[in-house]
């Protein structure tokens, strides 16, 4: 029955409106990275898409249909529906199951038919007319897809367990035929043969046609997003693994908040194709009130496991680095008689002089990240740096120096277009130093930090451009807020963008 491909359309629209991962109701997993999806906004975007899906519906053109059953020929044409969708909604099943539909599906079919039978005796055919009327007789009957999901996994898990249909009574569906002929023999077959195979035609009919689709939906989530973001050769990227999580505070609502709760650790691409994911996993959890009260349309939440694994992957890429020359207009050159050198180590010019120094950066270490209304602090970075001299055709290490740098940061979130540029300066660095081993005698460490504290007003940090992925809606920026341990940004979507929704 050709009538069968609205309803697989209309499984189909709503799988390509919310596309999610796995979902959980109430209950937060640490992440880096927290999406958040306002309940009114949701309810705006269903009622929307609802008004799109039965304008398509009902505008759907449906094929006349022919053929022969057990000798009756029969004819099915000026096929005609009106369908009516309202209350969409969605909700968690299980860990790795949901719902999606409408709680209110009204709809009415009518066909005209002509249907022939041979008679033997008289070589006649024996033909009666008629139409048939399928019908909704109450509110309440329920259409919707029961989804198993599973982002975490590679290749991802998404398919159709079943298409369900709730009718409120044994009524909920009339079915009526009216014979305009004077032969009315067979208009009680074709009535009941369409009654009793209606509703299992619709659902097994959707549920092949979802699962044959799914692969096109695993590719809206991907594993990794790119940040947009490169540093010597490297790409960076998001981890988006993580599920989806129903409010559990918006019971009321059919379209309670939902939030996407993200491992939200920083990937790095390396040069060679290589990807390195973070050592680290996340170790805390917004609480639920920052996450669902929120009152823009989208919400998002970072937690310092962000900037964390967004530290460790530059100092990673970076690490281990020679350096064996500065710039020209550096207070410092890399010699054992330069003046810096000479009056921390005055044993290295004494014993070296006038010789090349090459230095060896290595071990990073993040011990921390900490945010609150200031900013952001960077805690007990570790860097070693070893110096090294051509003593004799060979490069000795002459001292080597550890370092502990605490570093404050001001992020600023700016919307430029359809991107949040995020630039980041320097505020205070503060640095410790101890001597892990020398061969020329005493050094004094309080240089080395004079020097770091110098370089704090020459070290530039390379903005990063995060896009809006849509491009179906518009972002307004509109709010940071610094809090304990996170810090949240707020958006609005474009009304004139969200009314130019259109299914295909």
């Amino acid at each position: 029955m050709k009538f069968l491909s609205i309803f697989v359309l209309l499984i189909v629209t709503l799988l390509s409106a919310t596309s999610v991962v796995q979902s959980q109701i109430g209950t937060y997993p640490n992440g880096g990275f927290y999406l958040g999806l306002g309940s009114n906004f949701l309810s705006k975007i269903g009622s929307e898409l609802t008004t799109n899906i039965n304008a398509q519906l009902n505008s759907y053109p449906i094929a006349d249909m022919s053929g022969d059953d057990g000798g009756i020929k029969y004819d099915i044409t000026s096929i005609k529906q009106s369908v009516s969708l309202s209350q969409f909604y969605y909700e968690q099943n299980d860990v790795n199951t949901y719902s999606i539909g409408f709680d209110n599906v009204q709809f009415t079919i009518k066909t005209n038919y002509k249907v022939c039978k041979h008679v033997g005796d008289q070589d006649a055919d024996l033909c009666e007319h008629g139409d048939i009327t399928i019908a909704s007789t109450v509110a309440g009957i329920k259409i919707w897809s029961i989804m198993n999901l599973d982002f975490n996994q590679s290749p991802a898990i998404l398919s159709s367990q079943s298409v369900g249909t709730f009718l409120p009574n044994a009524n909920a569906i009339s079915y009526s035929a009216h014979c305009t002929s004077r032969v009315c023999d067979h208009t009680h077959d074709i009535s009941n043969k369409i009654a009793s195979q209606f509703v299992q035609d619709v659902t097994s009919a959707a549920n092949i046609q979802i699962n044959a689709n799914c692969d096109k939906y695993k590719s809206l989530i991907p594993s990794l997003e790119n940040l947009n973001f490169a540093y010597g050769g490297n790409d960076f990227f998001l981890d988006t693994s993580g599920r989806l999580v129903e409010s559990n505070t918006d019971k009321s609502s059919i379209t309670p908040t939902m939030t996407l709760a993200l491992n939200g650790g920083v990937v790095v691409k390396k040069s060679n194709g290589q990807y390195v994911y973070p050592t680290k996993q996340p170790t805390s959890t917004p609480s639920a009130s920052t996450l669902e009260g929120f009152t823009s349309d989208v919400s998002l939440v970072l937690t310092p496991y962000l900037f964390e694994t967004l530290v460790d992957g530059v100092l990673n890429c970076a690490l281990p680095m020679t350096i064996d020359q500065l710039p020209s207009e550096s207070p410092v050159q890399l010699n054992t008689s330069d003046p810096f050198f000479s009056q921390i180590a005055p044993g290295l010019a004494a014993e070296y002089p006038d010789l090349a120094i090459t230095v060896l950066l290595d071990t990073p270490n993040i011990e921390a990240v900490f945010i609150n209304s200031s900013g952001i602090t960077l805690y007990n970075t570790s860097l070693v740096a070893s110096f090294m001299v051509d003593i004799n055709g060979t490069k000795t290490q002459v001292f080597g120096v550890e370092f502990s740098i605490n570093v404050d940061l001001d992020a600023q979130f700016t919307q430029i277009g359809q991107a949040i540029n995020i630039s980041t300066t320097i505020k205070s660095l503060d640095a410790s130093a101890f001597i892990q081993n020398t061969i020329v005698g005493s050094v004094d460490t309080d240089g080395f930090i004079q020097l770091i504290q110098l370089m704090q007003s020459v070290v530039s940090i390379p903005p990063m451009a995060i896009n809006n992925p849509s491009k179906t809606y518009t972002i307004t920026y509109t709010n940071t807020f610094y809090g304990d341990q996170l810090i949240q940004l707020d958006f609005n979507i474009d009304n004139a963008e969200t009314n130019k929704i259109k299914i295909n």
